[in-house]
């Protein structure tokens, strides 16, 4: 029988190693499974004003392949505007054993949601990143939430503007039902007295619809609840408003805690220990600021305002007074009744 001697037996195992170690390689990469095609769902609300940062957009990468490691904005400057298209370079990592393919094609690239367009994709890292510079709609089309919902004593509705809103639909709420059909106006505030002719509670929800497209409308925000009792809904009923559009655009009414009514002159000051001729109507605040009903002394004459708290002019008081066009009191004696 032949003997191998120790010198050829360590020569051969060597041999076998390195060829071992050659093969390796080869193995390695053919056992990654390479990642042919994306898709990516992304939600995005981004409001102008806002500066980056500020955003809040989610990513939905779909299976098991690969995730979202992180985005940066590529937009220039430092805030969102109204007309600015988020401009975004995406970072995405494959998981263990996959890797990106070397000709992922555009076609293969699958983005839902905000209108959201692949512009560009780089492979990283020897497959193991794929960047996507992706843009999204126009903030244009977006729509943040109405704030500041208020139903007035007057009858008028109020709101912030949306600066991306075109117009505003409203609907009025008479103990929880509908009152009639919903209106459509392009003012943040309506006079919705007409509705209000019955003694009950109410309230209005309103919500934006945008002004590059009227398909997308945004979420019903809901105002304050008012207690209309007979005394309004007979005044409201008997004094129709000739324009109900835009009463005062920048400024409204606002409630405090305890009830009371105050009015925001929507630019940091508010009526105090004066009259202030609102919406073609006469309303006086005391020295807090607070409106003020039933009778009110001011420069040597008496006035009256209704529970509303306008004042009332040419006509005779419930206790028989008779009201001058200037709304003082013709005679200090009452009238004498029928």
């Amino acid at each position: 029988m032949k003997k191998h001697s120790m010198k050829h037996l360590t020569a051969a195992a060597a041999a076998v190693a390195l060829a071992l170690l050659a093969a390796f390689p080869a193995w390695a990469a053919s056992s990654t499974k390479k990642i042919t095609s994306i898709t990516l769902e992304i939600e995005a609300d981004i409001e102008p004003g806002t500066d980056f940062g500020e955003e809040s957009i989610e990513f939905d990468a779909s299976g098991d392949k690969f995730y979202v490691g992180d985005y940066e904005v590529k937009n220039d400057g430092q805030a969102w505007e109204e007309d600015t298209v988020p401009k975004l370079e995406v970072t995405l990592e494959a998981n263990d054993d996959y890797r990106f393919s070397t000709s992922i094609r555009k076609d293969k690239i699958r983005l839902k949601g905000v209108g959201a367009v692949c512009k560009g994709a780089a492979r990283k890292e020897a497959g193991q990143q794929l960047v996507l510079t992706i843009e999204l709609d126009s903030l244009t089309k977006s729509l943040r939430p109405i704030e500041n919902v208020r139903l007035n004593p007057d009858g008028v509705v109020s709101w912030n503007p949306v600066s991306t809103a075109g117009s505003y639909e409203f609907r009025v709420y008479r103990d929880g039902k509908s009152v009639g059909s919903a209106i459509t106006t392009t003012y943040n505030s309506y006079n919705c007295s007409e509705k209000l002719t019955k003694s009950a509670s109410y309230y209005v929800k309103v919500r934006a619809i945008n002004k590059v497209d009227s398909s997308i409308i945004g979420e019903w925000a809901d105002s304050n609840t008012m207690t209309v009792d007979a005394n309004m809904a007979s005044y409201f009923k008997d004094n129709p408003v000739e324009n109900p559009e835009g009463v005062y655009p920048y400024s409204s009414w606002k409630q405090a805690e305890d009830g009371r009514w105050w009015y925001d002159n929507g630019d940091g000051t508010y009526p105090s220990s004066n009259w202030q001729e609102i919406g073609g109507k006469w309303y006086f605040f005391d020295a807090e600021g607070y409106m003020v009903t039933g009778w009110i002394d001011w420069e040597g004459k008496r006035y009256f305002c209704n529970e509303s708290g306008e004042m009332l002019k040419d006509c005779i008081t419930e206790d028989n007074y008779r009201l001058g066009e200037d709304g003082a009191v013709i005679s200090q004696d009452p009238v004498p009744g029928p």
